[in-house]
């Protein structure tokens, strides 16, 4: 615990100012105090996360902390994992966390057409339909915001203090 110690005046009016200073600036602290700790440690773990999960590195790299946001006392920050196949308009980001339907039979758009289906050795071949596996439902960047809650608000908190020192000068 810090102490303080004022033995004039015009200490305690320095003192006093740096501490309407920081209560205008406090909620501009807390936000980038919530966006440090996002960006610098659960953004890295979720990446981590997809990396062992064997995630395409353009899925990892559309994944990041988007806006942070107070909500009452809270502040909320959002995890945006957003890359989409430009060839079809599938949501890959979207299908690695939450998983796709499975046995779901999909047609050709045109009636007598058929499905071009390309294979791993360069080859294609043509289909009246398939009936693909769907992917499996994962939730990593859920799941490790949740095991990281209680982490998050002590990280914040000593990340605070250490901003709330340097402003007071303590």
């Amino acid at each position: 615990m810090t102490r303080i110690i004022i033995s004039s005046t015009a200490q305690l009016k320095v003192f006093q100012s740096r501490i309407k200073i920081l209560k205008s600036v406090l909620p501009t602290l807390q936000k980038q105090a919530v966006d440090k700790i996002a960006n610098e440690e659960i953004l890295e773990d979720i990446h981590q996360k997809m990396r062992q999960n064997d995630f395409s590195e353009k899925i990892i790299d559309a994944t990041f902390v988007g806006k942070t946001e107070k909500v009452g006392n809270k502040f909320r920050t959002h995890f945006i994992s957003n890359y989409v196949d430009p060839k079809t308009g599938f949501d890959v980001s979207k299908g690695r966390e939450e998983g796709t339907e499975n046995n779901v039979t999909r047609r050709p758009k045109n009636p007598d057409g058929a499905l071009k289906i390309p294979l791993p050795t360069g080859e294609i071949i043509f289909r009246k339909f398939a009936t693909p596996k769907g992917i499996e439902r994962l939730q990593i960047i859920k799941k490790t915001v949740t095991r990281a809650q209680n982490e998050i608000t002590q990280n914040v908190q000593t990340e605070l203090g250490s901003l709330y020192s340097k402003i007071l000068g303590v």
